[in-house]
């Protein structure tokens, strides 16, 4: 379940493949859906496959997706993408752009990378149909998400992007749109939809796609199409190249994921449409969250990021959970700047961009031996460091533009921290804290001295005027505009400081061994360990998301 695409601007082309029914076949025949009768679940396997409208008449129609040609059913008037992904007409009418209202998202794999379509704040507000039966059954799949994920959900009161679990309309189904999709949306379920088929709905809601069509699963998997069930079940089966969708796969091909389908899932003949690469079948499983589904859901909604021994880790804010982005980052730089996708880091006098998702990474230039770390991105995507004697500005291209003239701060050699905050750049030198102007490179203002040795900087949220420092083994509130320098809450002991970063009103410190969440008034948990060495850290701080 570890796919994750990029959003492309989308323009539909429709064209009707075919109409058909279960039975039919006919080019010409215009099909009038009838509710069929409600059945269980196949005797033959484990567990039925997910379907939105099991065993309906639908009309099979072409489709340009996120500049990947798809097909989907069309049934009683919806877009029916892969059985049971719900499409809206937004994401089908095209448009582009980072809101809810143009297509985003990912059609190959686990999830989406797009901060417009995750949840903001790692909340999903839902409410529960009265008249839906056996609610225990969606009560335990959203306890099994929010003890095991990042992800978390509170009842709805007044929030406008929320989920509703109610009885599907068609009597027999179970459907999820995919990722968050603006104002109310539905999980519906049959009654024969298991706690692990909410569990996998709640997957497509939370942003994850299955996993059997990851753009590398012909290395994993063959399909054997003369055993899919007539009159157009194959396009269930496509897989979404993801040069076509600016796309990456995310670790190994999960057999176990809850996101995959059965080894017979739409067999006319009870034989597997799905087998290994050596020609035996599978056993799919809707008990739990696979390590790669967890993994997926960690790469997606976990937005701190720590170097340590050599590898890049995303780290989950809510448990500490984290999944481990790939090798070779042993000696980077201590800060790590962001943006909506990318993580920047200089690691052997180079500078680096890499994909925060999949951790594929690309040189931006070298000659950056020495530098504290990489700050920013600001509103225009430029980030700052300190080289040599020198402060430089970085466009996206990593062109850098030295900061400064003749009435700048001419020598920043020694700097021990930077760090770009809401509209400025502030920086540690020779013991003083300073803010600059991020345009001229001037300094501001002296918010005092005495900050030798800091291992860190800091903000709870975008708009916030305090930073946050760890000097010592104490965490100290610094006022932004006046200088004022307090420390923060009694319970503030953090020895051995390896970095600290904020989001979301809250504070994240690795010292020594544990990765602590902190709040503003200087409480703290711990949420993992196991850090002793960590070398760097960074944080996503988009508002849109957080």
């Amino acid at each position: 379940m570890n796919t994750l695409r990029l959003p492309v601007r989308t323009m539909l082309v429709l064209t009707t493949l075919f109409c058909l029914n279960a039975c039919k076949d006919d080019l010409n025949e215009t099909v009038t859906p009838t509710l069929p009768p409600v059945t269980g679940p196949d005797s033959t396997r484990a567990f039925a496959v997910e379907e939105a409208y099991p065993g309906y008449p639908c009309v099979w129609k072409k489709a340009n997706l996120f500049g990947q040609p798809i097909t989907y059913a069309e049934i009683n008037g919806e877009a029916v993408f892969q059985g049971d992904i719900i499409l809206t007409p937004e994401q089908l009418a095209g448009g582009g752009g980072d809101s809810l209202g143009s297509p985003n998202g990912r059609t190959s794999g686990a999830g989406t990378s797009n901060n417009v379509r995750r949840w903001r704040n790692f909340l999903i507000p839902y409410t529960i149909d009265p008249n839906l039966p056996n609610q225990a059954r969606v009560t335990n799949a959203i306890t099994h998400w929010a003890t095991r994920t990042p992800v978390r959900f509170v009842v709805r009161t007044t929030e406008t992007d929320y989920i509703t679990f109610q009885q599907a309309p068609s009597g027999v189904g179970c459907d999820s749109h995919v990722g968050r999709v603006g104002k109310q949306q539905f999980i519906r379920l049959a009654s024969g939809c298991t706690t692990g088929s909410v569990i996998h709905e709640i997957g497509h809601a939370a942003g994850l796609f299955h996993e059997m069509s990851r753009s590398d699963r012909d290395n994993h998997v063959t399909i054997n199409t003369g055993n899919i069930q007539a009159g157009g079940f194959q396009n269930n089966f496509e897989k979404y190249e993801s040069g076509n969708l600016a796309g990456f796969d995310s670790g190994d091909f999960d057999f176990g994921s809850v996101m995959m389908y059965p080894s017979d899932a739409f067999s006319k003949n009870g034989q597997p449409t799905i087998v290994r690469t050596n020609g035996t079948p599978y056993t799919a499983q809707r008990n739990a969250l696979s390590i790669g589904d967890l993994r997926t859901v960690i790469a997606m909604y976990g937005n701190v990021y720590i170097t340590w021994k050599d590898k890049l880790y995303a780290v989950s804010v809510s448990t500490g959970d984290f999944t481990s982005l790939g090798s070779g980052w042993a000696g980077a730089a201590r800060t790590i700047a962001e943006d909506n996708d990318f993580l920047w880091a200089i690691q052997g006098n180079t500078l680096w961009r890499t994909n925060r998702f999949s951790g594929q990474y690309s040189s931006f230039g070298g000659g950056w031996d020495g530098a504290v770390g990489v700050a920013g991105a600001d509103p225009n995507g430029n980030l700052y460091a300190v080289q040599g004697t020198r402060l430089w500005k970085i466009d996206r291209n990593g062109q850098r533009t030295r900061l400064g003239g003749v009435q700048a701060l001419e020598n920043w050699t020694g700097t021990e921290a930077l760090f770009y905050h809401n509209g400025f750049l502030y920086i540690v030198w020779q013991d003083t804290l300073y803010k600059l102007s991020t345009q001229t490179g001037l300094v501001v203002k002296n918010l005092g001295n005495n900050y030798g040795g800091l291992r860190g900087i800091a903000a709870a949220n975008g708009s916030s005027v305090n930073l946050y420092v760890v000097w010592g083994n104490t965490l100290y509130r610094v006022n932004t505009d006046t200088g004022a320098f307090t420390q923060v809450g009694a319970n503030n002991n953090f020895p051995n400081t390896a970095g600290i970063v904020g989001v979301a009103g809250r504070l994240y410190v690795v010292s020594g061994n544990i990765f602590y969440v902190v709040d503003e008034n200087g409480n703290k948990l711990a949420l993992s360990s196991g850090w002793l060495g960590a070398e760097s850290m960074g944080v996503v701080r988009n508002a849109g998301l957080f």
